[in-house]
């Protein structure tokens, strides 16, 4: 069980640019001011479980509603609520033991568990787009969940007690958090026939500028692509050639259905 109040001085660092609600009598000197966003409760939960030796992976998640100022030249008044979802992993990838290299969960694996949530929510309509935050550290990868140009939520990873002492961790954890009214409706599953043709499954490689993103060329690709392509997975990236010294080598997997195959044969 948790509470909707929290540390002003932890909500301080992962959320500077929110004005909290300050409570007048609270129940502990730590839990002075209602939460604008579900990290600093999360980050708490993981401090509590590192302080008494739980070094394995630690993920929390968490539905809840954020409570923020409606207006700063307003500070009366009922705050405005709004239902989020967020999500904290630290730790390993995978429990130890002897099959496995032992890897710390990064980036790229909480992202894989976003997209597998927002597929329900047709997931051609997000987006992640790289941006700062000033709660995110400045030197890892943090992005921005869109849709339709709207900002939804936040994915990276926090920093440390290194480059932030308050924070008291000895490691960063990813942090993740999402507008619930982003995920309704829900796409229903529906059922689609099997087509009587293979399907076709091409490699495609392009070299870019470095700061093309892989979103950019992922859309680029829809775009152009029939609507029989049904999948579409980057690879691989190595850097470009050698005389291009601001270049990138991007491969991507396209999937294409059956259907694109009867259209070859005629």
């Amino acid at each position: 069980m948790t509470y909707s109040f929290v540390d002003s001085r932890l909500q301080g660092l992962l959320d500077p640019e929110a004005e909290a609600l300050m409570l007048a009598n609270p129940i502990a000197s730590d839990m002075d001011v209602m939460r604008t966003q579900l990290w600093p409760g999360l980050v708490r939960t993981l401090q509590h479980n590192r302080n008494r030796q739980q070094r394995a992976r630690c993920g929390c998640s968490r539905l809840a509603r954020r409570l923020r100022r409606r207006s700063r030249r307003a500070p009366g008044g009922a705050p405005a609520t709004t239902a989020i979802a967020g999500l904290m992993v630290d730790g390993p990838l995978v429990p130890e033991q002897w099959d496995a290299v032992r890897r710390e969960a990064d980036f790229f694996d909480v992202k894989a568990d976003v997209e597998a949530l927002l597929a329900t929510a047709d997931p051609g309509r997000f987006r992640f787009e790289a941006a700062q935050h000033p709660a995110l550290h400045p030197a890892q990868r943090r992005a921005s969940l869109r849709r339709w140009r709207a900002g939804l939520g936040w994915l990276g990873r926090a920093p440390s007690a290194r480059s932030q002492p308050r924070m008291d961790l000895d490691r960063a954890p990813i942090l993740f958090e999402l507008e619930l009214a982003a995920l309704v409706p829900t796409r229903l599953p529906s059922y689609r026939p099997v087509s009587r043709f293979p399907a076709i499954r091409r490699d495609l490689a392009v070299i870019v500028d470095e700061s093309t993103s892989a979103q950019a060329l992922i859309d680029a690709v829809h775009a152009a692509a029939p609507e029989y392509l049904r999948d579409i997975v980057r690879v691989r990236r190595v850097p470009g050639p050698r005389d291009r010294f601001r270049s990138k080598k991007s491969r991507f997997r396209l999937d294409f259905t059956g259907v694109i195959a009867h259209s070859y044969r005629r």
